[in-house]
């Protein structure tokens, strides 16, 4: 019980620095976004990814699904401080809104992807992300690992 907790302690404040990151922003089929992952150590498994992601169409889409290469699964997460001080950090179901002409911040803290089981061979400095769109579409991004 006590290794579980610590390793939520540790999956949580991993997810909670509040710095700025600045990122190199692509466009790609109406849809604005950078992204960027949290190098960790080769013997771990799970690491954390943040951005931003802008809806530049006249409609609303939304994320069906994420996927890479590098990971057996991508996980959209949100962090949270509930009002007796208690971190939390819970799984959100996709599909995520993509409202028109709104941006969704992915930041320490707050909504964040989560990589998990990260695949041997793995030492790029780039994580490739393909995100499946509702409408059909599927976009690819390279997330910078740093």
């Amino acid at each position: 019980m006590t290794i579980i907790f610590l390793f939520q302690v540790n999956l949580y404040f991993s997810c909670t620095n509040a710095t700025e990151e600045l990122l190199v922003q692509k466009e790609e089929s109406g849809i604005l976004a950078g992204f960027w992952v949290r190098k960790v150590p080769d013997s771990a498994t799970v690491t954390a990814g943040y951005g931003k992601i802008t809806n530049l169409r006249d409609t609303d889409v939304e994320i069906r699904g994420i996927r890479s290469e590098d990971f057996e699964m991508v996980e959209w997460h949100h962090s949270s401080i509930d009002p007796s001080g208690v971190a939390k950090m819970r799984k959100v179901d996709f599909p995520i809104p993509l409202t028109s002409n709104k941006e969704v911040l992915l930041e320490k803290g707050a909504d964040h992807l989560m990589l998990i089981g990260k695949k041997k061979g793995m030492g790029s400095d780039v994580v490739r992300l393909s995100f499946v769109l509702s409408n059909g579409d599927t976009l690819v991004w390279d997330a910078l690992v740093k």
